[in-house]
């Protein structure tokens, strides 16, 4: 839920109240459409670049349907913010922009008890150092004093819709790693040189739960997978029956009219069945830096787009995150998807001329 959570633009401080992460409604509920505010949250956290999450739930039942990536307004600055820009840039003294992206399937027909998947994420736009990425808590000593975020940060306000007839249930949405579907949530931050991306397991992630009309109750979604991930039944192999061949003797002619002997029926050898192989678990997973879908690209000198080649890619489906890892200046980045391709594209501004520009992409099939 929102409560708690606040922002004060005449100190640019953020602040996060205590974490509940089950709602109850009152009984009976509400068997109509509706939704329900919900902000992420990130804490402990240091030098923040950008974030994503990956989100598994049952679509007909309780959904995310919108993202607002920038919920608080700055009205000294006329922008709007969330943690992930809320230090000041020390040299235009105003907030970075973000670059965002979002991908949450349709709705499936009420009643289908369908799960889904959705992800969606954010980062600031521009050049990379400490100071302009936040932490929370601050550190001792802190890299930059424009900005305060003691309790934690809010880095987007999202609302989750509850499908028609769901009044009297428990319903979930679990903030999940890689598995079942990958990429997993996780964040990239600013290890002195650029940015590094770290997956975080599923015991760093919090879920939320609601109860419909009746008393809410957390879920163990660390521990097993929700919704349910189905085992395939494996099929067993039939044992091979052996079969015993007698072989039909034949009299063969000989000068001397001796007849050849029978022979002895032979006994083929017994084959023995194929054991059915035994599952090995799936280990847990750890942090660990992602690379698989993730690398650098970079827009030539004073050209308008560079077009990467990457397998798969569904323009209906994929995301791309794209950071700037050099100042792009009065550009303003921007992604266009194609098959098994995407093209960075720069908007001037101001000049269409600019200095090459260094990105890092991270490919979400």
């Amino acid at each position: 839920m929102t409560s708690g959570n606040a922002y004060d633009d005449t100190t640019n401080t953020m602040s996060v109240g205590a974490i509940d992460q089950c709602l109850t409604t009152a009984s009976p509920g509400n068997n109509l459409l509706h939704a329900h505010l919900v902000d992420v949250i990130i804490q402990n956290v240091r030098d923040l670049i950008g974030w994503q999450v990956r989100l598994n739930y049952i679509g007909d039942k309780m959904r995310p349907v919108n993202v607002n990536f920038t919920p608080f307004a700055d009205t000294l600055q006329s922008q709007n913010i969330s943690f992930n820009n809320l230090p000041l840039d020390q040299n235009t003294h105003v907030h970075r922009d973000l670059v965002t992206a979002a991908s949450i399937p349709a709705a499936p027909p009420d009643g289908s008890n369908t799960p889904q998947t959705a992800s969606f994420g954010a980062s600031y736009n521009g050049a990379q150092d400490f100071a302009i990425s936040p932490d929370t808590p601050e550190k001792s000593i802190p890299d930059d004093n424009s900005y305060s975020a003691e309790t934690g940060g809010i880095l987007a306000r999202m609302a989750l819709q509850v499908r028609p007839g769901n009044a009297g249930q428990q319903l979930f949405m679990n903030l999940d790693d890689g598995s079942p579907t990958s990429p997993g949530s996780g964040i990239s931050f600013f290890n002195g040189t650029g940015s590094q991306d770290v997956l975080l397991p599923s015991n760093a992630l919090g879920d939320a739960f609601h109860g419909e009309g009746v008393t809410c109750v957390p879920q163990d979604c660390t521990n097993q997978e929700c919704p349910p991930v189905a085992t395939p039944t494996p099929t067993p192999t039939p044992t091979p029956t052996a079969t015993v061949t007698t072989p039909t003797p034949t009299d063969t002619p000989t000068p001397t009219g001796t007849a050849t002997a029978t022979p002895t029926a032979t006994t083929s050898a017994t084959r023995t069945a194929t054991p059915t192989p035994t599952a090995t678990p799936t280990p847990t997973p750890t942090v660990t830096a992602t690379t698989t879908t993730s690398g650098r690209g970079t827009v030539p000198q004073n050209a308008s787009s560079v077009t990467v080649p990457f397998t798969p890619i569904n323009p209906a489906s994929s995301v791309v995150l794209v950071t700037p890892l050099s100042d792009p200046g009065n550009n303003i980045l921007w992604v266009s998807l194609g098959t098994n391709q995407f093209t960075v594209n720069v908007r001037a501004l101001g000049s269409s001329k600019h200095p090459p520009i260094q990105f890092m992409y991270q490919v979400i099939p």
